[in-house]
């Protein structure tokens, strides 16, 4: 049963490291497509702009998405009808009429659900790692609390992965990376950094960098203004 479970996991971290790797799927070059928002309502114009219709509106357009060259995963979006494209305004507003490639508005296609990022992928690694360990785990108390625990942070896993609440799954992912990804990354780029010391403003935490070998000096700090005693 333990190696059930482990196979398990190590196949669905395979999987979402597949996903995580690979772009969603392409649209076919030359064919025509209706773009849908969540509502489920199509995307339409209404002169050159646009506005969201009704399925089977006699005014919504087919769309065909052509790749930028250079730029994999990127299209410029055309009306088929017309054989314009859509650009934008200069104020993010999209409107058709671009006919020259520094009119065009660029696009990637994004998935309608949250799919593996950065949190669900440590998450499941977490997971594959307590299953792990529960292998040579011999009291039942312990391997219970231990399966539990993997099993909530598989299932939590899922649930993000396949969650359509994109907002708040990315906010949770940002948060994950402040929190935890980036200050262990600094952490690491200042410990190889043998030229300089760091010192972290005790008033707003802006961190300062002065070089080595200055003995006992005084920092003002570039953003706030405090002053941050120390020796480098």
């Amino acid at each position: 049963m333990r190696k059930l479970q482990s196979l398990i996991l190590v196949l669905m971290c395979l999987l979402a490291q597949q996903m995580f790797a690979e772009p969603i799927t392409n649209p076919a070059t030359g064919k025509a497509y209706l773009i849908a928002h969540s509502s489920g309502y199509l995307l339409s114009l209404d002169g050159t702009a646009f506005k969201m219709m009704s399925p089977g509106a006699s005014t919504m357009q087919k769309f065909e998405f052509v790749p930028v060259i250079g730029e994999e995963g990127v299209y410029n979006i055309k009306e088929v009808s017309s054989g314009q494209y859509i650009m934008s305004d200069g104020y993010y507003t999209p409107i058709l009429g671009g006919d020259t490639a520094d009119d065009l508005a660029k696009f990637k296609l994004l998935p309608a659900y949250n799919g593996v990022d950065q949190l669900g992928f440590v998450t499941l690694w977490a997971a594959i790692i307590l299953d792990v360990v529960n292998l040579f785990v011999r009291n039942q108390v312990a391997y219970s609390i231990l399966s539990a625990v993997a099993m909530v942070l598989t299932i939590w896993m899922v649930f993000r992965m396949f969650s359509k609440n994109l907002s708040k799954r990315r906010a949770e992912n940002a948060a994950y990376m402040n929190k935890v990804v980036y200050p262990l990354r600094q952490a690491l780029s200042r410990s190889r950094d043998k030229e300089h010391k760091y010192f972290t403003c005790p008033n707003c935490r802006t961190v300062c960098r002065v070089p080595r070998g200055k003995g006992r000096i005084v920092i003002t700090c570039p953003k706030c203004g405090a002053e941050i005693h120390g020796k480098s």
